[in-house]
């Protein structure tokens, strides 16, 4: 074990009814928050000291960036997103991390939805950049991938 470059990583997703993950192309600063757990306390009211247990877990985030590109056509399926129904705006998504050296590749696979696309535009130099926000509705499962 030990450091593991993120060049080749990459983020795909698998829309709702389809079989196949579709890469989202360029993506940079990309933040995955596992998510956390809980807990809960309680004491005896004669006791002295109180007991805590681990309480209920719940997903966090995923931030990344795009260069983005209003013509490109997973540009365009991420904005709608945020105005797909409840129904449908759940999907599976999938980060690819590369094998490198003796380590394997390997994945995190959880599902979630759009919950913010912010483009900016810094100034007259630079491109149109992205911003996004998934929410998790899963915990994230972390695997190797079987050759």
């Amino acid at each position: 074990m030990g450091y593991r470059p993120a060049a080749g990583t990459t983020l795909s997703v698998k829309k709702a009814g389809e079989s196949t993950y579709t890469e989202v192309g360029c993506i940079y600063d990309l933040s995955l928050d596992r998510g956390t757990r809980g807990s809960t306390t309680r004491a005896c009211l004669s006791a002295t000291n109180k007991i805590i247990q681990p309480g209920l877990s719940e997903p966090g985030e995923l931030s990344f960036g795009i260069d983005f590109d209003p013509s490109d056509t997973m540009h365009v399926w991420l904005d709608g997103q945020l105005a797909a129904s409840p129904q449908t705006a759940v999907h599976s998504w999938r980060i690819n991390y590369p094998a490198v050296g003796e380590s394997p590749a390997c994945t995190d696979t959880f599902d979630g939805f759009v919950s913010g696309f912010t483009v900016d535009a810094a100034d007259v130099d630079s491109g149109l950049e992205g911003s996004l926000t998934i929410a998790l509705t899963s915990l994230p499962v972390l695997a190797e991938v079987e050759e």
